[in-house]
């Protein structure tokens, strides 16, 4: 979830001539976001009430929206609040992936599904980023980021797939 991160710094060094200090703050500001938004979640989850596959959509959507927001950063701030909203949504996903198992597949398969996401996440985390390099050394930064934004509105799209078939299965249950 964080391929677009590894490249912005380069883009506004290179290609918007921002300094290498001030390209420097994004990681960090990242970072920070990232550990409020799991905090922020982790304060809110009581209240979602069944909610939290819908509420991980919303977050997949606007991640989306961040990566193509990045595309047409021009200033310094654009990127710094890119990349603290990129980070405050992947910080607010974490938490929801134990929740959101839970909904739809209750506690006892817990274990196994969690185990499943933790191994796409490792493949993700190992072969996401040396993909997208090959995707933005062929296609060019813009693309690189476009695709990234691709995956999340396909992953928010599954999302919705997901809930209908859950709340579909919960009503034929009944």
């Amino acid at each position: 979830m964080y391929v677009p991160l590894y490249f912005l710094p380069h883009i506004m060094i290179v290609e918007h001539g921002i300094s290498v200090i001030e390209a420097g703050h994004t990681i960090p500001i990242y970072g920070v976001a990232r550990i409020v938004g799991s905090l922020i979640v982790g304060m809110v989850t009581n209240h979602l009430k069944n909610n939290a596959m819908l509420f991980v959509m919303m977050c997949m959507f606007v991640l989306c929206c961040c990566c193509i927001g990045i595309i047409y950063s021009s200033a310094y701030w654009h990127f710094m609040v890119d990349a603290g909203f990129y980070g405050l949504l992947c910080g607010a996903i974490t938490p929801l992936r134990t929740i959101s198992l839970n909904e739809i597949f209750g506690v006892k398969t817990l274990k196994a599904t969690y185990g499943m996401i933790m191994f796409v996440s490792g493949i993700a985390t190992l072969g996401g980023p040396p993909f997208v390099g090959w995707v933005e050394v062929e296609w060019g930064t813009f693309f690189a980021f476009l695709f990234t934004g691709g995956v999340y509105f396909v992953a928010a799209l599954l999302t919705i797939v997901v809930l209908w078939l859950h709340k579909r299965k919960k009503i034929e249950s009944r």
